[in-house]
């Protein structure tokens, strides 16, 4: 799919947690992206800033990416890490590797080509302000 393309596909935003508008954070803004394809699974693509979230209330203030930097404090860096070995050796990142090995019809690829890391810059980060205004 990042060779040809997909016509569809849905996009979910999200906070991890509830978000205090006496504490100027964001509470890791995030977002998953589903490309539908014939006759199997979507392809999925997640991606957040970080885990501790970010110092602004914009919520499109940085860049979100597909591999995340471990959390600094070590507590949350065991409990996350624990939770995320559940699933995979790779802590914190996700791979896209399933988006480029069939196309939106389903077909196979013969040779799929994927990136390391996805890197997500939004475009309108600046139209938003960074103070509190209110809830969703």
């Amino acid at each position: 799919m990042f060779a040809s393309g997909a016509k569809y596909g849905i996009m979910r935003q999200s906070e991890v947690d509830r978000v205090d508008p006496e504490v100027l954070n964001t509470s890791s803004p995030g977002f998953g992206l589903k490309l539908f394809r014939d006759y199997m699974p979507s392809a999925n693509i997640l991606a957040m800033y970080s885990h501790r979230g970010q110092d602004s209330f914009n919520y499109y203030h940085e860049n979100w990416t597909t591999h995340l930097a471990e959390p600094q404090n070590i507590c949350g860096r065991m409990t996350l890490n624990s939770k995320f070995a559940e699933g995979s050796r790779h802590l914190g990142n996700t791979s896209v590797m399933e988006v480029a090995e069939f196309d939106e019809y389903g077909n196979p690829v013969a040779c799929p080509v994927w990136p390391f890391q996805l890197l997500f810059e939004p475009t309108l980060g600046r139209a938003w302000p960074n103070h509190w205004i209110e809830d969703f």
